[in-house]
C-alpha cells in the first residue's frame, strides 16, 4: 500500500455551523503536503459554502469543493467525490469525515498506521461527542 496522500472527503448538508470549526481543526493536524480534502455539498441552501470560501484562505489545505444540484444523501455523497478522487489520481488511503467532527492532534496518524497491515481494510477511531461522552 502507498500512503504518500491521504484523501480525506466530508459529505455537508446544511452544516454552516460546523464547517469552520471542523476545517480550523483540519488545518491544525494534518499534514497538508499529504492530504487532499474534498467537501461534497449537497445542495444546501444555507451558508455552508459561503463559509467554506471565507475561511479557504487562511488554511492553507488542498480544499476541493463538489456542489451537487440536489441531495443525493450521505452515502451517494462520498462515493461520487471518490470517484472523482479516484479518476484524478488513484489513492488507498481515504479518511471520512462528518460536518460536525472536531479532530485533534494524532487522530489520523494511528488510522494510516492500522492500514499498513495486508490484513486490514478499514480502521476508524474511538468517536467523542462534543460533551466529552
Amino acid at each position: 500500500m502507498h500512503f504518500e496522500t491521504t484523501r480525506i472527503i466530508i459529505v455537508s448538508y446544511q452544516s454552516e455551523r460546523y464547517m469552520a470549526p471542523l476545517l480550523r481543526s483540519l488545518a491544525a493536524t494534518i499534514d497538508p503536503a499529504r492530504c487532499v480534502i474534498v467537501i461534497w455539498d449537497n445542495a444546501s441552501t444555507d451558508a455552508t459554502l459561503a463559509i467554506i470560501e471565507q475561511e479557504r484562505p487562511a488554511l492553507g489545505l488542498d480544499l476541493r469543493v463538489m456542489s451537487s444540484k440536489e441531495n443525493v444523501g450521505f452515502m451517494r455523497g462520498n462515493n461520487e467525490a471518490y470517484a472523482a478522487l479516484q479518476e484524478e489520481t488513484p489513492c488507498e488511503t481515504m479518511v471520512l469525515l462528518n460536518p460536525d467532527t472536531l479532530v485533534h492532534d494524532g487522530w489520523w496518524q494511528p488510522l494510516v498506521e492500522t492500514l499498513r497491515n495486508p490484513k486490514v481494510g478499514t480502521s476508524h477511531r474511538c468517536c467523542c461527542c462534543r460533551t466529552g461522552r
